[in-house]
Formats: structure tokens, C-alpha cells, sequence
């Protein structure tokens, strides 16, 4: 210890000048608002960003000066031979001189920036609230993380690696192109395969790359030791120990990281911890579930999911699946590179699962909705709507919505035509809207009815025969209207009386629909009857909140009542409407498929078995024996 103290302050005490060029540095962002056509910018602001520019500037080009020369100058000039025939251990001479250049690189850094923190009008920039030129705030205003990085641990980097490269070079080796080889050998190894955490999990992608930084700190570190215990004062066999332990150390780092990342994408619907979301089409046994995965920080994925046979089929991370009405096809949009989007499907009816890539690529997230056959696709992207054959890729219509206008809803009624509801902004006034009905088809988008007039957070639901639709917004007095009109002309077939007391609706098969009810904390489920007789209304019991899962195949409904949507207070219940009879299945169940208070699609039967437990699995209620089962989800293999 004594002898990597002496080192240390010997260093500290030959490059204690450049304290000098720090103080030099600190004045510049002080002086320089008072520099009359500099700027226009607040003074503090000014003041902190030029304080940031000059103290990281300065303290990278002091490490990249002093690293490359603090072994390598004392080899060339002879001088190394003065430490190693004092009784100093070749680790504390290496880390001696590596504390010293560190200490005095971060001290120039606090210098730079000490004066503007301390100046009052620059506080505002170093709490991440900047109003500055946006050249100035770019990377300085990030996560704690972030700027320790930036502050503390780039210039140790850098003073490590300019003495590998300042061996390297002085040395005048052929090591040079066997370091060389082994450089672009780790560095595509790790790029390659680090690609697949940053489009799959923002976590992973900065766990993994700080972890792998500082494994190269540690190599760096360790080598420069090793380079000098075992070359001393010749320089060629020190390179030789230096790159043998570097490239050592970082290639089995490297092939680490690579088998990691291999286990870490080989996953499977078993490695669901947490399903996250279930979506499902009106007909077959196909589902699309997505959750989060065991050990994988958070890592989800997204599957095509057969439930009577367990086959499944990897979206990666996509979710929002459309899927027909009439024929087994799904369609996604997944993520195939940065800003680039591609449409995706599968199509079961032959009985071979295979995913079809489309040419249908785009620059932002796009909306999709599939045609009843899924033959079309409908895509909706930032204010144009556009309907493309899904194998071939080819535009057969396409429109502009109207100017300052917002799409609520679009809804197939052909495999080429479709009904869009948008509201347009009404100058008269600017808390309503005017909702109407547009129809695009191969003639283009024209306007065949209207809603009236309805608030922004309107909510519009279409029949699945698209012959009416329901309608609930808030009125610009605050009252919450809801209402049933014909399509597609929109006229109105019933106005919901006490609609502050209603809940979800959902839409049968048959076109009637079902909805909720609160009257004094206590739920009610609503139906619709046939041949206008008088709504059904079955008692469910207490409850603040309903959820509607689904229709079964005997025409049963699927309903969770609780105090909150936490699953802890749900408890779930399948409703048979004709005989108003309540079937109890099980507690701190909920719908797998539910939207909190409209469906957009009418889940299968099979789906609306569907239920996720309190350990977030997702189970499957049985009608016959009354039985929940597991089928994802739900056990924690870390």
C-alpha cells in the first residue's frame, strides 16, 4: 500500500499543472453570456450547458493524453527501470499511476463545472430543466445513470484504453493485426447479438450493455497489470501479456454474452410468468396471449396460441392481432427494424401453420383491421385510410381523412368496403364534434350518415352484422348520453334512459346486445329481447365494477363483478340469461377478454372460457365439469 501511495502522489505531483487549463476551462462559461451577439438564450442556461460542454471535452481529451502515455512514455524514454528496482510491486506501480491520472481527470471535470453550480440562474440546467439551444442539451439532462456514466466512468475507459493502444503502436508488433482480428471479432459478436436486446427489451438492452462495459473496463485494468509483472521493461513482450490477457478476458466475456443471449430468446409459451394481455377472433380455437417471461427481466412475448391442441406460433413481441370474421386468419404488425413496421399473417384454414410476410412495410405503427374473408386488410396510418389485398400487397382503395378530424371507428362491411366513423372539429364550438359516417370503398370515401353531435371521448361499437351501432359520449354540460342507431344512416333506434348508472355492452352473435348496470352498489346485466319485448334484467349481486367476458356456446355469458379490476376483488360468474340463473366459478378470477367497458370484437366461445388468476396464469373454466385448469402463465421459474 505504501508503494502505490508513493506512485500515486509522484504522478499526482507531475501533472499537477494542468489544474491550470481546468481553471482556464471553468472561466469560459462563466464570461461568455456577458459576450454581447452571443446568444439570446437565458444567461444560467448558457452558463450550466457550455460548463457541461467544457468539463466532459477536457477531461476525455486529459484522459485519452495522459492514458496513452502514463507505461508507455516511461518504456520509451527508459524511464520505467526508476520503479521497477525500488522494492514497488508491479500492481501498485500500474495502479498507482492509474489512480493519480483518474483522481486528476475527475478533478479538472469538477473544477470545469463547480463555478457554474455554484453561480445562482444555472441550478434549473443541472435539475433537467433546460431551455437552452437543443445542440447544448443533447445526452445532459438523462438519467442518474446516465451522466455518473459520462462523468465517472467514460474517462476511466478512456485512460485504459489509450494505454492498450499506446502499447500496441509502440511496440510496432504483428500482435498489432492479431489485436486487431480479435477487436472486430468480439466487437460483431457483441453488436449482433446486443441488436436483438435493443428491439426486444429497453431493460435488457442497458443492463447488458453496462455489464459488458464495465467487463471491458476490468480487462483493460487487469491487462495494463499484466503487461507490466510480466513484460518489465520490454516493451514487444509486455504487448504480447497485455493482448493475451485483454482478448482472454473479453473473449470469454463475449461468449458469455452470446450464450446468454441464445437462452435468453429461446422461449417457449411454457417460460410465461405473466400473461399481459389475450386477444381473440369470433370463430376457432386460436388466441394471441403475450406476458412476460421467467429470468428475463421483464423480457415479452407475444404467440398465436392453439387451445386444443397447444400449438403455437412466435410473433415475437407484437401484439393488436386482427383477426377474420368468417375464415381462420390473423393479421399483426411486428417490429422489424428501427421506424419500420411490417404486416404479418398466419392462415389456419389449411391446417399448416406458417407465418406469411407481407409487402406492406411503414415507418410508423399502423392501425390494421382485417376483412370478414381476410383477404383485405384495412390500414389505417396518421390520417389516411388504405385497403390492400393481404398476399400481394396491392392497393385497392385508399382516402384522406377530412382535415381536423378523429377516427372512432372503422368496421368491414364487404371484403372492400368499410364503414368509418370520424368526428370533425366544429368551430362554433370547440368542446363538441360533429360524428359522421363515411363509407370507403373502390369509389372512395363518401359520408352515407351521421351520429350528431357528440363530445371528444366518444365511444362508438358496431353490431357484427354492422346493421346498427351504439353510441355513448359526454354531452358538453358534462351528462353521459347513450344511444342505438341504425346503419348506416344513423338514425336513432333508442336513447338509454339514467345513463350515469350504466356499465360495458357487448353485442351477441345475433346482434342483440347486453349491458350492465349499477343501481344503489348493486350490478345488474341487461339483455336485449327478441321481438321488442322488454329487456331482461338478472340481479348479479354487489359489485362497483363489471367486466363482460364473452358468449358461450350454449349462449351463456361470462361476467367478473368486484370492487375494483384488481384481481383480488373479482370474482367471476356465467349468467344464463334465458333462465336468469347465476353459475358461481371461481374467486379472484377475471375475463381473459374484456375491455373495461366496450368490446371491440366478440371473443369465440372457446376464448370466453378464458379467465386469469391471481397468480397472472392464464386458466380455462369448464362448462361441463365446472373445473379451472392452468394453460400459461402463472408459475416463476427464476
Amino acid at each position: 500500500m505504501k508503494g502505490l501511495v508513493s506512485v500515486a502522489l509522484r504522478e499526482f505531483i507531475e501533472r499537477r499543472s494542468v489544474a491550470v487549463a481546468a481553471l482556464a476551462a471553468a472561466l469560459l462559461p462563466i464570461i461568455l453570456p456577458f459576450i454581447p451577439g452571443i446568444t439570446n438564450w437565458p444567461a444560467g442556461d448558457i452558463r450550466g450547458s457550455m460548463a457541461w460542454v467544457m468539463s466532459l471535452g477536457l477531461s476525455w481529451v486529459l484522459a485519452v493524453f495522459f492514458g496513452a502515455g502514463i507505461i508507455g512514455s516511461d518504456l520509451s524514454a527508459g524511464r520505467i527501470g526508476f520503479y521497477l528496482t525500488r522494492p514497488i510491486s508491479a500492481p501498485a506501480i500500474w495502479l498507482g499511476k492509474v489512480m493519480a491520472t483518474y483522481v486528476i481527470v475527475v478533478g479538472c471535470e469538477i473544477l470545469v463545472l463547480l463555478p457554474a453550480i455554484i453561480i445562482p440562474g444555472s441550478e434549473s440546467y443541472f435539475t433537467g430543466v433546460f431551455d437552452g439551444p437543443w445542440f447544448l442539451s443533447m445526452g445532459f439532462d438523462g438519467p442518474w445513470w446516465f451522466m455518473g456514466g459520462l462523468l465517472f466512468a467514460v474517462p476511466l475507459f478512456l485512460i485504459l484504453a489509450a494505454h492498450a493502444l499506446g502499447i500496441m503502436f509502440r511496440a510496432r508488433s504483428l500482435w498489432f493485426f492479431l489485436d486487431l482480428a480479435a477487436f472486430f471479432a468480439v466487437a460483431w459478436l457483441y453488436l449482433s447479438h446486443t441488436v436483438k436486446f435493443m428491439n426486444a427489451s429497453y431493460v435488457v438492452f442497458v443492463t447488458s450493455s453496462i455489464l459488458f462495459a464495465v467487463m471491458f473496463i476490468v480487462a483493460l485494468l487487469f491487462a495494463g497489470g499484466t503487461q507490466i509483472a510480466f513484460g518489465r521493461a520490454d516493451i514487444k513482450r509486455g504487448h504480447r501479456m497485455l493482448s493475451l490477457s485483454l482478448w482472454a478476458i473479453m473473449g470469454l466475456s463475449t461468449l458469455a454474452f452470446v450464450g446468454y443471449s441464445t437462452w435468453f430468446f429461446a422461449v417457449t409459451p411454457d417460460d410465461l410468468v405473466e400473461i399481459r394481455g389475450v386477444e381473440a377472433g369470433p370463430v376457432g380455437d386460436w388466441i394471441s396471449v403475450r406476458g412476460s417471461n421467467a429470468g428475463r427481466l421483464n423480457y415479452q412475448t407475444s404467440y398465436l396460441y392453439n387451445l386444443s391442441n397447444g400449438e403455437y406460433f412466435d410473433k415475437t413481441a407484437s401484439m393488436n392481432t386482427s383477426f377474420s370474421s368468417n375464415r381462420n386468419v390473423a393479421a399483426w404488425c411486428a417490429e422489424t427494424g428501427p421506424n419500420l413496421f411490417q404486416i404479418e399473417y398466419a392462415d389456419f384454414s389449411s391446417g399448416q401453420l406458417q407465418r406469411h410476410e407481407t409487402k406492406l412495410v411503414f415507418s410508423i405503427f399502423p392501425e390494421t383491421k382485417i376483412s370478414p374473408e381476410g383477404r383485405n386488410i384495412l390500414v389505417q396510418e396518421g390520417d389516411s385510410l388504405s385497403i390492400f389485398e393481404l398476399e400481394s400487397g396491392r392497393l385497392l382503395t385508399a382516402a384522406v381523412l377530412p382535415e381536423y378530424s378523429r377516427l372512432h371507428k372503422v368496421v368491414f362491411t364487404a371484403e372492400d368496403v368499410v364503414l368509418a366513423f370520424v368526428s370533425s372539429w366544429q368551430e362554433s364550438n370547440s368542446n363538441m364534434r360533429s360524428l359522421d359516417i363515411y363509407q370507403l370503398s373502390t369509389d372512395g370515401l363518401n359520408q352515407v350518415g351521421a351520429l350528431g353531435e357528440v363530445g371528444w371521448s366518444a365511444v362508438v361499437m358496431v353490431a357484427p352484422d354492422a346493421s346498427r351501432v351504439f353510441l355513448a359520449h359526454r354531452m358538453d354540460s358534462g351528462l353521459v348520453t347513450r344511444s342505438m342507431h341504425e346503419l348506416p344512416t344513423g338514425r336513432v333506434q333508442i336513447s338509454f334512459p339514467a345513463p350515469d348508472t350504466y356499465g360495458p355492452l357487448m353485442f351477441f352473435r345475433d346482434g342483440r346486445f347486453v349491458q350492465a348496470k349499477f343501481v344503489n352498489g348493486v350490478a345488474w346485466l341487461e339483455c336485449e329481447s327478441a321481438a321488442d319485448a322488454e329487456p331482461v334484467s338478472i340481479n348479479l349481486g354487489m359489485g362497483e365494477r363489471v367486466a363482460i367476458g364473452g358468449q358461450l356456446h350454449d349462449g351463456r355469458v361470462v361476467v367478473g363483478i368486484g370492487s375494483s379490476w384488481e384481481l383480488a376483488t373479482m370474482k367471476s360468474y356465467v349468467v344464463d340469461l334465458e333462465s336468469g340463473d347465476v353459475i358461481f366459478v371461481d374467486g379472484a378470477l377475471r375475463p381473459a377478454i374484456f375491455q373495461h367497458h366496450f368490446f371491440d370484437t366478440l371473443p369465440s366461445p372457446a376464448a370466453s372460457t378464458l379467465f386469469i388468476d391471481e397468480n397472472k396464469a392464464l386458466v380455462r373454466w369448464d362448462p361441463e365439469t365446472g373445473k379451472v385448469s392452468r394453460i400459461l402463465g402463472g408459475v416463476d421459474k427464476d
